[in-house]
């Protein structure tokens, strides 16, 4: 494990219960770091929607209108990073 550190928590016995029947003794603090990090990620993603709502303007992208639109220009980023990626002679001509 990490640098870790030992720390106490309450949990509801229940809760306890059903982590013990799923979760071996000694996997316990593995089991919940797991989930604690999972967590905080979906956390920090659920944030970082939040600050960004309202970031984007449909005047500043008019030609991602409609679903057709937003599909072509994915289409075209990946085959545009595929191809730069390839080496000269293996690239496919157009």
């Amino acid at each position: 494990m990490r640098d870790s550190v030992k720390t106490q928590v309450v949990l509801p016995r229940v809760l306890l219960g059903e982590m013990d029947k799923v979760v071996p003794s000694r996997k316990r603090s593995e089991f919940i770091t797991e989930i604690l990090e999972k967590e905080l990620k979906r956390l920090r993603f659920r944030e970082a929607l939040h600050q960004a709502a309202g970031s984007w303007s449909e005047k500043d992208y008019p030609h991602l209108k409609t679903k057709e639109d937003i599909n072509r220009y994915i289409r075209t980023m990946r085959e545009n990073f595929f191809v730069r990626d390839r080496p000269r002679k293996l690239r496919k001509r157009t």
